[in-house]
């Protein structure tokens, strides 16, 4: 089944079903610790409404109780991941999954709903960066095709 370990307790707000919830992680694939998925910036959580399915189950029923600053590991069984069809190209099918898990945030899903559903955050100056470097490339390359 799941197993899941604090390696870090929280002091914060516990998450619950229902609720708000912010995350930095890394997914490994538990049986070669290949990363597969990761968020790491604290300017960008990847948050989500705990307990709906937007991610797999095992993440969803692993996070349940955790407190705000905690941090945990989970290692989530193939039937609780993404099962026999896998998530190609990255998750081979029947893979165990090895998350490690920082909880940023707990919000109230229907306070964060009457907000638009999006909490506003600040472009970190990597991205802006990108973005030039994007426009710039398409620049140079209009300019060449003339």
């Amino acid at each position: 089944g799941l197993w899941v370990r604090d390696t870090a307790p929280g002091k914060g707000r516990a998450a619950a079903a229902g609720s708000t919830v912010a995350v930095l992680y890394t997914c490994r694939l538990h049986a070669t610790n290949k990363r597969v998925d990761h968020r790491s910036n604290p300017n960008s959580p990847f948050a989500f409404i705990l307990g709906r399915g937007v991610v797999v189950e095992g993440l969803d029923r692993g996070l349940e109780g955790m407190a705000v600053g905690g941090e945990r590991e989970l290692v989530v069984p193939a039937p609780l991941g993404y099962g026999s069809a896998g998530a190609p190209p990255r998750v081979p099918p029947d893979a165990a999954l090895h998350f490690s898990v920082k909880l940023l945030r707990v919000g109230d899903a229907d306070e964060d709903a009457a907000q638009g559903g999006k909490r506003r955050r600040a472009r970190g100056a990597r991205g802006g960066a990108r973005a030039a470097k994007k426009k710039l490339a398409a620049k140079t390359r209009a300019a060449g095709e003339k």
